[in-house]
């Protein structure tokens, strides 16, 4: 993109298996079919993995990957915030905190685009990360959906 386009900030967000992961690139305009989505569910799932084989504790593999998620992510806003680059996340809004990302980008001059994934039946939703979980995906409680 041209250094004279306003940098952009794309937030998907939805439900657990409403397929923002599948459609994430579809979900951007045109222009921004290259851009890299970060997907921090499949980061942690990585991490998680990793510090497992290392320490054979669930409990500490998941506390680790929480930190590095946490980490990794604040350096790619701090970068895309520092270079006025165009990014795009899968986030969701769990908590009054999620919401400073965004206050962020806004404050340094980015335009922001939420753009959110639903399904009309939570069942359908629950069943998808039912077949997530199947490939080796990241688990969510039919409670949490």
């Amino acid at each position: 993109m041209p250094s004279s386009v306003k940098p952009q900030l794309f937030i998907i967000t939805g439900s657990n298996g409403a397929g923002k992961s599948t459609l994430k690139q579809a979900l951007l305009p045109p222009d921004f079919n290259n851009l890299n989505i970060f997907d921090g569910d499949i980061f942690y799932t990585q991490k998680s993995r990793e510090f497992y084989k290392v320490h054979g504790s669930s409990k500490e593999a998941k506390k680790q990957a929480n930190e590095a998620l946490e980490l990794h992510f604040r350096k790619l806003v701090a970068y895309h915030i520092a270079n006025k680059a165009h990014f795009a996340y899968e986030g969701h809004f769990t908590g009054q905190g999620a919401w400073q990302t965004p206050t962020d980008f806004k404050d340094a001059g980015f335009d922001i685009h939420l753009i959110f994934c639903g399904l009309k039946e939570v069942i359908r939703s629950i069943q998808r990360v039912e077949i997530r979980v199947k490939k080796g995906g990241f688990h969510v409680t039919s409670l949490d959906i």
